[in-house]
């Protein structure tokens, strides 16, 4: 059974509470992106890539800080 975030942190209201008004500052499309990216640069950190786990890591944290 999944968890929702208010499952994992309810001990951590301030956390939750933190992590929404961060995603309200992206639209819909813009989580989109951010995770497609993060789901690629998971991979290539499993080994589906042909760049070093440290570009991988410093490129993914440039593009989602854009």
């Amino acid at each position: 059974r999944s968890r929702g975030l208010g499952d994992v942190y309810k001990r951590q209201d301030w956390y939750l509470s933190k992590l929404e008004t961060q995603s309200r500052r992206y639209g819909q499309r813009g989580l989109r992106v951010c995770l497609d990216r993060i789901h690629e640069a998971d991979g290539a950190l499993k080994g589906i890539g042909s760049i070093s786990k440290e570009m991988t890591l410093e490129s993914l944290v440039i593009d989602l800080c854009r």
